[in-house]
């Protein structure tokens, strides 16, 4: 407001405070990485944006209802007994207690810079420590049970947890981008308590703990992400965990290419990676998310080899919407982070447009659709990408490729033969019958002739 008066009404005092400005080097601040999402994108589904049971890190922290949730009521339970996991005795928890304390007091500054600037004021070391601790006792109490006892987690009552659907939506609210803590600071914590423990026995590493939790959830494999660099935050991690080993060229802009149908249709073949395990294809490099196109090169082009798709299995959940849009909304907000999963969904989006589409994946073992219809299917992928900046997109070459060959004369004609004759059963049984005729007429007629010739 002062600056607006100064250029009302006198010129030159405002030319003074610009070389007042440029006397001194620029300020650079941190680069932020926890964010809050993007109003064009929140009114589109804000439940895949917002906390339902739990608060992590202060953007939530003042929300009415998740003050009155029973699991953010419960946090300072974890505190015990993850404290007694590494204390023997009571004098050294406090000692281990007062560690940590002191180590968040420590970590309130270097945490503030990864939120709005607006933010931080709420964040302290005891909210540090408190989320911090909730999050590791999760994490802890999912491996006693699910993996040393190999039995299914449906409540802690502790943490406030007392049902199936609880713990689903708890796991699901550790996933969104507004809701993560970062991740130096869970790290911190983890080893003082691990540095603590009197059991020399080696345990999973923290980015081993985060693959168990969400393993249900999300269908990972239990095997060390991609730690190469920093790690913001856990979403952050999953993040990495589905970038290829080595990322394709990216290209400026995307481009068209037909519905699986009209593929289908052009001859062109959908196959899963998961032919090979999860596992098998972490080893070798490929992404949950990779996206290959194959056609028939050389002599192969003028015979019946088919042009190939090849994506791996994608399973459509509850938690797949909530999931990708928070990578999406990471990827747009964070200038600092490769737009991989949102050019897989503008793929996913122009692969599918209606039912039918859906139904092409799904027979191919691309999709595994557990929504109920093909239709709430196709709605999530062609609303995915609303709002959404693609800027580098990483499948330009797959998709010119597919519609390249679509677009050659004999997928053209046998695109044609299979919608106009194979469309429905009854289409194709006509054209059976047609051509049992054909062939029957043909036969009579060289018969025919051979007699002629004959006499």
């Amino acid at each position: 407001m002062a600056t607006d008066k100064v250029m009302a009404t006198d010129p030159q005092s405002l030319i003074d405070i610009i070389f007042e400005q440029i006397s001194q080097p620029p300020e650079f601040s941190p680069q932020r990485t926890i964010y809050r999402v993007p109003d064009d994108l929140r009114k589109l589904k804000e439940s895949a944006y917002t906390p339902h049971f739990v608060s992590i890190g202060p953007l939530h922290s003042r929300d009415p209802l998740l003050d009155n949730s029973r699991v953010n009521k419960t946090k300072v339970n974890c505190v015990r007994p993850l404290i007694y996991r590494a204390a023997k005795s009571e004098k050294q928890a406090r000692e281990i207690v007062q560690k940590c304390l002191t180590a968040m007091g420590e970590s309130v500054a270097e945490a503030q810079n990864y939120y709005p600037e607006e933010e931080p004021a709420t964040l302290n070391e005891v909210m540090l420590f408190l989320d911090g601790s909730f999050i590791l006792e999760l994490f802890y109490r999912h491996y006693d049970i699910v993996v040393l006892q190999k039995k299914k987690v449906d409540q802690i009552p502790e943490l406030g947890i007392d049902s199936a659907v609880t713990y689903r939506t708890v796991q699901r609210d550790l996933l969104l981008l507004e809701n993560q803590l970062p991740f130096s600071v869970l790290d911190t914590l983890f080893h003082l308590l691990t540095e603590s423990q009197t059991d020399t026995q080696k345990g999973p590493s923290l980015i081993e703990y985060v693959l168990l939790f969400f393993h249900d959830l999300l269908r990972l494999q239990s095997i060390p992400a991609k730690v190469d660099g920093d790690t913001f935050h856990i979403l952050h991690l999953l993040h990495k965990h589905y970038l290829p080993a080595d990322l394709p060229v990216a290209m400026t802009s995307g481009q068209f290419m037909q519905s699986a149908t009209d593929l289908d249709h052009a001859g062109v073949k959908f196959e899963s990676h998961n032919a090979k395990s999860q596992l098998q294809l972490h080893n070798a490099g490929i992404s949950p998310f990779q996206v290959e196109f194959q056609d028939p090169c050389g002599v192969k082009r003028w015979w019946f080899s088919r042009a190939c798709f090849k994506i791996p299995t994608l399973h459509i959940d509850d938690s797949t919407e909530l999931f990708l849009r928070n990578l999406i909304a990471f990827e747009q907000c964070c200038p600092l982070i490769k737009r991989y999963v949102t050019s897989y969904a503008f793929v996913m989006d122009r692969l599918i447009n209606t039912a039918m589409d859906v139904d092409v994946l799904q027979k191919a073992g691309i999709v595994c659709n557990y929504l109920g219809s093909h239709k709430d299917a196709s709605d999530l992928f062609n609303k995915l990408c609303s709002e959404v900046a693609i800027g580098d997109f990483y499948f330009s070459d797959a998709c010119e490729n597919a519609a390249k060959y679509s677009r050659w004369c004999w997928p053209q004609a046998v695109a044609h033969l299979r919608r106009n004759n194979f469309a429905t059963p009854w289409a194709y049984i006509a054209f059976c019958v047609a051509l049992v005729v054909f062939f029957s007429s043909l036969t009579t007629v060289i018969r025919n002739l051979r007699y002629i010739f004959h006499l």
